[in-house]
């Protein structure tokens, strides 16, 4: 499976949308999409594997939220944790 059809996937994204993947999230949020996968992870724990600074990580995934690229959920221990959000969360924000 390529990085385009892994990502779409996982974001739930629909076939006749991959040529528009450009218009949907940028590189970036792509990566960090792909890299969550189906898992959960903490602001340290992306920040980790983006290879970013805590600061600019927490920054990126506030970004990604706002933008319904990612969820947030509370861990077992209260943690907040991100999990990658799906092209229909993301579908409302892009047709404001």
């Amino acid at each position: 499976m390529n990085r385009i059809e892994e990502f779409a996937r996982i974001f739930e994204l629909p076939p006749a949308m991959i040529p528009y993947v450009e218009l949907v999230v940028t590189e970036q949020e792509m990566d960090l999409v792909l890299r969550l996968g189906d898992d959960a992870a903490s602001v340290e724990q992306v920040a980790h594997v983006m290879d970013m600074p805590l600061a600019e990580a927490e920054a990126f995934l506030k970004k990604a939220y706002h933008r319904h690229v990612v969820e947030r959920e509370a861990a077992d221990d209260g943690e907040v944790c991100y999990r990658a959000g799906t092209f229909y969360d993301r579908l409302n924000p892009m047709s404001m």
